[in-house]
């Protein structure tokens, strides 16, 4: 299957994801339906003329991101509801700001990185958003990013090493032996990582509508609504 851009992912692995899946009425699909393989988009838009090896080089160096899932939210679309699971991940911020040199077309800015369970039909996801999740594990480490490419290539990519969440790993040791300590290991991640740090957003909202653009109302356009134009 092709694509209209290539994209980077990282595969995770919920131990429960059927359970959490057989929580959804099979009436409320639509669309595209669950979303079998679990994953998050770092980034999305990748001219589709970029090479495999130029995105490579920039995801290869990556570390292990550490992970948070939270609980059921929606986008919501004329056309459907995406259901989702929040994710909070101060590593996943950083990586996108280390990919966003690669060619690429946003139409939304703000990254709000989630775990897409399923497409329903508009006005469905709203009765979710109440229901209480068993994730088995909600803390972890993600083992393996995905190049999708627009040509339908999948590229798994290891990771190169762990990496401590870094609002945990500040609190054991100071600012400036965090930031030595990872430009000895990669000197790169170091500055973005502390960039993105100072500058990142944290969303908590259970609702975001999607851009005006879209057909849906947004006081805020640059919302990412979760629509995955490259890999469902």
């Amino acid at each position: 299957m092709k694509y209209e851009y290539s994209c980077i992912l990282v595969n995770l692995k919920v131990g429960n994801w059927k359970e959490i899946q057989q929580l959804i009425d099979p009436a409320d699909l639509s669309g595209d339906g669950l979303e079998t393989e679990p994953h998050v988009s770092i980034m999305m838009g990748i001219e589709p003329d970029v090479k495999s090896e130029d995105i490579i080089k920039i995801v290869q160096d990556w570390p292990r991101p550490s992970i948070t899932l939270q609980e059921f939210s929606i986008f919501e679309n004329p056309e459907y509801d995406v259901l989702k699971i929040g994710v909070e991940s101060f590593d996943l911020g950083a990586y996108r700001q280390l990919a966003m040199p690669l060619p690429n077309y946003q139409e939304f800015q703000l990254f709000q990185p989630h775990l897409t369970v399923a497409y329903l039909k508009p006005g469905t996801g709203r009765k979710y958003l109440d229901t209480p999740l068993q994730i088995a594990p909600k803390e972890y480490q993600a083992t393996n990013f995905t190049i999708s490419m627009a040509n339908g290539d999948s590229i798994p990519v290891k990771p190169k090493f762990v990496i401590l969440n870094y609002e945990n790993f500040h609190k054991a040791i100071s600012h400036d032996e965090f930031k030595k300590l990872h430009i000895e290991k990669t000197g790169q991640i170091a500055t973005v990582l502390n960039s993105a740090f100072i500058s990142g957003h944290s969303y908590n909202n259970k609702t975001q509508q999607t851009h005006s653009g879209l057909g849906a109302s947004n006081s805020n356009p640059q919302v990412d609504n979760g629509a995955d134009s490259s890999l469902s």
